[in-house]
């Protein structure tokens, strides 16, 4: 199954926005790419168990600046 994600999240120039699939004891962070001005999407494969996620904002450095 197919699942998609899109989050209306306006972001400064330089941050990127990503996905943070928590599974068992690791995260996957996945970019998220950009739509518009204010949209991010991100489109995940799953075989229908629960998800445990957040979105998280990075600049350019990699420094993690918020997490939602």
């Amino acid at each position: 199954m197919r699942i998609h994600f899109t989050l209306q999240y306006a972001t400064q120039l330089g941050e990127n926005l990503f996905f943070c699939l928590k599974q068992a004891d690791q995260t996957q962070i996945l970019p998220m790419q950009f739509i518009d001005s204010q949209s991010w999407g991100i489109e995940l494969e799953n075989s229908l168990e629960p998800l445990n996620y957040y979105f998280c904002v990075q600049n350019t450095d990699g420094e993690l600046l918020r997490q939602e």
